[in-house]
Parts: C-alpha cells; sequence; structure tokens
C-alpha cells in the first residue's frame, strides 16, 4: 500500500505539460518583493563577572538593491530607515553587559533586534515592516513593529488622511468598526473589553496600517488595545467597502478599478509565500508566485527536502487555459492537471477526478540559502465571470519523508483534494 508521501510525490511529479515560452513581469505594475539582497550587521560583547558570563548583542537587517533591474524604490529605504540606523549604532554593548553585572542579573544573552523588509507593493506604493525585539532581563523580552507606506515615484511618506477625500475620516472610522466587529464575530452592540478583551469599550484604528492590493490592512501592537495576555487584533478594510471614500487623485486611486491587481502573502510553515495577480491584456491574467525559504528555516538543513506549491482554479477546466509558463527551477518541476484527471483524495484516502484545473510546483534545493528562492509565472485565459477565485496552498516534505501543511485556520476554503486553502480573489 502506497504511503501519503509517495502518493503526493508522484502527484507532484506528474507532468501534463503546456507550452513553454519567457513571460517578462511589468515593474510598473507590480513587483515582487522577494529575490532582492539583504544586509544584515551584528555586535555582541561579553564579560565573564564572578564566574558567570553575560552578553549583549545588537542585530540590524534591512534589504538592498543590487543591480540596475531592481525597483527604484530600494533605493530609497536606507534614507527611510536612518532613525533605526542611528539606534543601531547607539546600542552601547559594554555599558550593558555592566549594568548586568552591577545588578546582580543571571546569566542570560540580552538583545536588540531590528528587522526591515518590504511587505507589500501595489501599482502606486510600498509599505516597509520594520520589527523590533529586546530583551534586557524581567519575566519576558519585549516585541513590536511599525508600518511605513510610501508613494513609489518618489518615496514620500503616507499617512492615512492622504489616501481619502478631504472631511471623510470619520466615515471611515465608521466603516472600519464595522469591519472589525464583523471580522472578528463580534455584533455593533458588544462591549469590546467584555467579548473583545480591550481596555476599553472604545474602538480606536490602530497607529499602524499597510496598504495592500486588497484593501487597507491594521494591526495593533501588543498592549495597544488589549493586555498582553491577548492576541493583538488585526483587520483588513477591502477597497470595495470605503471606495467612495478614496481620493480619485491620491496614492491609492488605483484601487478605483475593480480590475487593479491584487497580492497575497501569507507566512507558511515559516516561509514567506506570495501571489500577484494581474491583468496583462484584454482576456489575459498573469500570475506570478514567489516563494522564499527564510534563513531560521535553513538552522537545520534537513528539516526539509522539499516543497510542493498547488494553485487551482475554480472557474478553469482545460489545460489550454495555461497559455504559457515559467519556473526559475525546472520546467519539468511544474505539473498541469485539467479537469477530469485522477488527482488523490486525502480525506477519502483514494484516487477521484479533478473538478478544475490545478497547477502544482514541486520545489528543489530547500536546503540551501542560494537556492531557497521559487518563482512561478502563468498567463491564464480569463474567463468573463468576476471574482476570479484562486485557491492555494503548501506542503513541505521534512527529512523523515512526512509531509506537513499549513494549519487549519478557520475561514480556509476547502480544495479538491480535502485539503484546507488560501484563498485570494481578483476582479472585485
Amino acid at each position: 500500500m502506497m504511503t501519503r508521501a509517495v502518493i503526493f510525490l508522484l502527484f507532484c511529479a506528474l507532468n501534463l505539460r503546456a507550452g513553454i515560452s519567457y513571460i517578462s513581469t511589468d515593474d510598473s505594475i507590480l513587483v515582487p518583493t522577494y529575490g532582492n539582497a539583504e544586509r544584515t550587521v551584528s555586535k555582541r560583547d561579553c564579560k565573564a563577572f564572578e564566574s558567570r558570563i553575560f552578553c549583549m548583542r545588537c542585530t540590524l537587517s534591512y534589504p538592498l538593491a543590487t543591480d540596475g533591474d531592481a525597483p527604484e524604490f530600494f533605493h530609497f529605504i536606507h534614507r527611510q530607515i536612518r532613525d533605526i540606523l542611528r539606534q543601531y549604532r547607539k546600542c552601547n554593548l559594554a555599558e550593558s553587559v555592566g549594568e548586568m553585572t552591577e545588578n546582580d542579573l543571571p546569566e542570560v544573552d540580552f538583545y536588540r533586534e531590528w528587522e526591515v523588509d518590504v511587505s507589500d507593493v501595489t501599482p502606486t506604493t510600498y509599505t516597509l515592516t520594520i520589527q523590533h525585539a529586546e530583551f534586557s532581563g524581567g519575566a519576558h523580552g519585549d516585541e513590536g513593529f511599525e508600518f511605513r507606506n510610501y508613494r513609489r515615484k518618489d518615496g514620500g511618506l503616507l499617512g492615512l488622511e492622504s489616501l481619502l477625500k478631504k472631511g471623510s475620516m470619520n466615515r471611515f472610522k465608521t466603516i472600519a468598526e464595522r469591519r472589525y466587529r464583523q471580522s472578528h464575530g463580534l455584533s455593533m452592540k458588544d462591549d469590546l473589553s467584555d467579548k473583545a478583551g480591550w481596555f476599553e469599550n472604545r474602538f480606536v484604528l490602530p497607529a499602524n496600517f499597510e496598504i495592500t492590493t486588497k484593501g487597507l490592512y491594521f494591526a495593533y501592537n501588543v498592549y495597544e488595545v488589549t493586555p498582553r495576555s491577548v492576541e493583538p487584533p488585526t483587520f483588513l478594510v477591502p477597497y470595495p467597502a470605503f471606495r467612495k471614500l478614496i481620493d480619485p487623485k491620491g496614492p491609492i486611486a488605483f484601487a478605483l478599478d475593480p480590475d487593479h491587481p491584487v497580492s497575497k502573502t501569507n507566512n507558511a510553515l515559516l516561509s514567506l509565500l506570495r501571489l500577484d495577480l494581474h491583468k496583462e491584456k484584454k482576456g489575459v491574467l498573469a500570475v506570478d508566485l514567489t516563494f522564499r525559504i527564510l534563513d531560521y528555516d535553513l538552522e537545520d538543513p534537513l528539516s526539509y527536502r522539499s516543497s510542493c506549491i498547488t494553485l487551482q482554479f475554480p472557474a478553469l477546466k482545460k489545460a489550454d487555459a495555461v497559455l504559457d509558463y515559467e519556473a526559475n527551477d525546472d520546467e519539468d518541476n511544474v505539473t498541469i492537471i485539467p479537469a477530469g484527471k485522477p488527482i488523490y483524495h486525502f480525506k477519502r484516502k483514494k484516487t477521484v477526478q479533478s473538478r478544475w484545473l490545478q497547477v502544482s510546483l514541486q520545489t528543489t534545493d530547500d536546503q540551501s540559502p542560494k537556492h531557497g528562492i521559487h518563482h512561478l509565472h502563468l498567463r491564464l485565459r480569463l474567463p468573463k465571470k468576476r471574482p476570479f477565485i484562486l485557491y492555494y496552498r503548501l506542503e513541505r516534505t521534512n527529512d523523515k519523508g512526512k509531509i506537513e501543511r499549513d494549519p487549519l485556520v478557520e475561514g480556509f476554503e476547502e480544495g479538491q483534494q480535502g485539503l484546507p486553502n488560501y484563498t485570494i480573489e481578483w476582479g472585485k
């Protein structure tokens, strides 16, 4: 009897190939945020005191532009994180270690860390996410994050009011509160302090928001509205919910077009997976997939042998709906399964017929940082029905041959193999 791992590998190895041609991406529409170089600087100092060793470490990492093809906005990043660079330079190791010994603290490493990344890109904006963490004694460390949104053309910093029509902020706050309550299963009459664990029964917008191609994503830091024991809440206000409030000449005017490019990023199984969808021309939709193995995934080189990323298109049936495709690994690792072909149903534990078009990418060399970035570009024949829905999931095989999948989270769609999938919609 075949094991699930063997069935999985056979499924990803099946190859019903379409014609291949190179697909170039249009930087003016969307730019994948991965594949660019990253600089990491770190310093550490230790001191022995009464048979104990005390250490302090400071670390900063941020993305760099490496060549002429790098997106223009990467050239602004060094300027935009000057304050973070100053904090790193002021990180006084000797002084911190001295305080440890004077206060008779336990033998433990202290640290301050900053990590800067380009977390989202739209046709006209991009967002830097700055994460920081610190431990200087006590029961636990301190951590937080900050979103900084910028115009792509000149690197100008964007505030929430600059995105909306003049005088519409109060209306937007009302819409945002409604979306927050809906996404957390709360009615407009529910007490936030009682039902959601907030400090007060008063809705406030978080200090941090991120401009995405789906809408404005809001996230609260620890202690902003809830105690540490409560998971800091997040919510999305999609563009259709406040389209009438968007400034038609402002930075997110692209959202007034229902067919604007859409992106989605997930931190799945300790890896980053990003999908970009945009209309290339009439009747053709481009799908760009980027999958990056994170550095801390690679601490154990035997953790994962390979990965399989599966895309499902419920509105498409035939293999020729894939006009062409290109993968940076090897086209032989791409599998196209049209409706009517056999696929394995993991819940039923038997082979069934595919109900719609499915495309998978089997990655290799997951152990090596040099080969940790994988790309798949598809051009699809676009049906007239809107919105266009795509399901996607990630499965990885560890060093023992066992398959690991994304955790089951409420709201996932069940695909045609009985497994939970993320969902992305375009043209809504």
